[in-house]
């Protein structure tokens, strides 16, 4: 699947080679939760000119808040184990995963986000698809506009 998002390329192809660098950090040091590897997901990138990029989003993903958007089964808490197929391996993964988003982006500082900017796969790898806010920009593309 592929996204367009326009805002500042060099921040976010920064912000994935900061994921990167971090990734391979965890594994040189065989970081484990629940016995899968913590890494980040990663989605690739292309650069639109200076002002967006074309984001190339792994297969089968969904965003979060669009999850709890579809979830129609009752309880709304259980909206990612059954994407997930209430699979133990995938549900160890997303944990692995989070652990590596969380933690990255608060080594990296940037700033928190909301179910639109987080992607999981339904493999259970957690990505975070923008990077707003990272170097001092403004979420969402704003531009001198006050935003909450």
């Amino acid at each position: 699947d592929y996204e367009v998002r326009w805002s500042d390329p060099a921040a976010e192809i920064a912000a994935l080679a900061m994921l990167k660098w971090l990734n391979s950090l965890w594994a040189n040091a065989d970081l484990r939760v629940g016995g899968s590897p913590v890494a980040a997901g990663l989605h690739g990138i292309e650069r639109m000119g200076p002002g967006g990029v074309l984001l190339d989003l792994p297969r089968g993903s969904s965003t979060v808040a669009d999850l709890k958007r579809r979830f129609t089964k009752g309880d709304v808490s259980m909206r990612v184990a059954d994407y997930l197929s209430y699979d133990p391996l995938k549900i160890a993964r997303l944990g692995a995963t989070t652990a590596a988003v969380l933690a990255s982006c608060y080594l990296i500082g940037i700033p928190a986000g909301d179910g639109d900017n987080l992607c999981l796969t339904d493999e259970g790898v957690l990505f975070r698809k923008d990077f707003g806010g990272l170097f001092g920009s403004r979420p969402g593309g704003a531009q001198g506009r006050a935003f909450d």
